[in-house]
């Protein structure tokens, strides 16, 4: 018996009815992206793992549990460490180092869009295979360029038609006002129960336990001292400026002190949109935020960063978001012989001039080919017999 062959499970296939939709996302990202100053680059699907413990960060569910390792039959030890990469950010940052991009006229504004990997338990929204609109941005220390970021993705909302999502926001500090606050948190959850993963990140990364979802961690953090409360003028300064080019665009928000991201390079603002009907951190439908110790951390010379993704399956999943228009889409219909004539001159004519054609001209009857034309979108028939061309258009 024939195996049951089926895609593995938490990917899917991208049927042709769906491109359109696809195709319209990837297109409006790009546009933002080069209308906003953002240079593509594309990096490797997989990287030395390496890169992912130290940019991710060690005690992150996306490095102890979901990263896809690869081993190839004859590789060295060495090449037993790659993994697919879990998120577009680090192979930036790596490729910024590795290419002297801190060497080029500043700021450098970076965009991609990745397919990655993470070993997750599948759900809707969630997929273990999944693709992201990853846009960065390099050498610029002030407000205005976390701003810049957050008026790219809330542009690329609107173009798609998005309205019914809300921007959460926070800042984070400095890591000098973060240590004194996570000893303050410590403090605070000492002696409290707490769930399995936030144990573990007790010790490693507590900050991470303020965005746990689950009950007997939202017990333990009633009462907790918060991280803005430990923040100094400057770093306040920072955050009230990011949010007045906010109000400036007329880009809603909605403030959260518990949103947070658990790592040193990590500065300022941290962000996420999160659909107004969900729930669950597996909702969010683009994130990002500031980390400027990211490049030197991973041995590049200190620069300024700040960055998004934007996950396009989340965005299918959660929102009815347009098709891409495929314009006229015209299909060649052969009613006799002299019309097949007249046809195979003009579908070539049609295709050396760019334009979507669709013929089906051994297919026989005009009723047989009209058939054809429909179920491949066209939207316009040309009929031509001995007697001429006649066009119709197609509901």
């Amino acid at each position: 018996m024939a195996p049951n062959l089926q895609a593995p499970r938490g990917t899917r296939d991208i049927l042709p009815e769906l491109q359109p939709r696809w195709r319209f996302l990837e297109e409006t990202a790009a546009a933002v992206a080069d209308q906003l100053g953002f240079a593509r680059i594309d990096t490797p699907t997989f990287e030395d793992k390496s890169l992912f413990v130290r940019a991710v960060g060690e005690g992150t569910d996306v490095v102890d549990k979901e990263l896809f390792l690869t081993y190839g039959i004859a590789s060295s030890p060495s090449e037993a460490q790659y993994a697919l990469r879990p998120e577009g950010t680090a192979g930036i940052v790596r490729a910024f180092i590795e290419h002297g991009m801190h060497k080029r006229p500043q700021p450098v504004k970076l965009w991609t869009l990745t397919r990655n990997f993470r070993y997750d338990r599948p759900q809707k929204g969630r997929y273990r295979e999944h693709v992201q609109w990853d846009i960065e941005y390099f050498g610029d220390a002030s407000p205005f360029a976390d701003a810049w970021i957050l008026l790219a993705m809330h542009t690329f909302y609107k173009r798609i038609g998005i309205t019914d999502a809300t921007l959460i926001i926070n800042t984070l500090g400095t890591p000098e006002e973060r240590l004194a606050y996570r000893d303050a948190l410590i403090a605070h959850l000492a002696g409290k129960a707490l769930s399995e993963d936030s144990r573990r990140r007790l010790t490693i990364n507590p900050l991470r336990i303020l965005d746990s979802k689950d009950p007997v961690d939202h017990a333990a953090l009633n009462g907790a001292p918060t991280l803005k409360d430990h923040l100094g003028d400057a770093s306040l300064n920072h955050y009230q400026q990011v949010l007045s080019y906010l109000a400036d665009w007329g880009i809603p928000y909605t403030e959260d002190a518990r949103l947070v991201r658990g790592l040193d390079y990590y500065r300022h603002t941290c962000f996420e949109w999160l659909p107004n009907t969900a729930t669950g951190q597996q909702s969010s439908i683009g994130g990002g935020g500031r980390y400027d110790g990211l490049i030197e951390h991973l041995g590049g010379q200190h620069s300024y960063a700040v960055g998004a993704g934007i996950g396009l399956d989340r965005v299918l999943d959660f929102f009815s978001t347009p098709a891409k228009s495929g314009g006229t889409r015209v299909g060649l219909i052969a009613e006799d012989d002299a019309g097949a004539k007249w046809c195979r001159t003009e579908l070539l004519r049609r295709v050396e001039v760019g334009e979507w054609v669709h013929a089906d001209l051994e297919r026989g009857s005009v009723s047989s080919q009209l058939k054809s034309a429909a179920s491949h979108g066209c939207t316009q028939v040309v009929i031509a017999s001995a007697a001429g061309q006649e066009t119709r258009n197609l509901a």
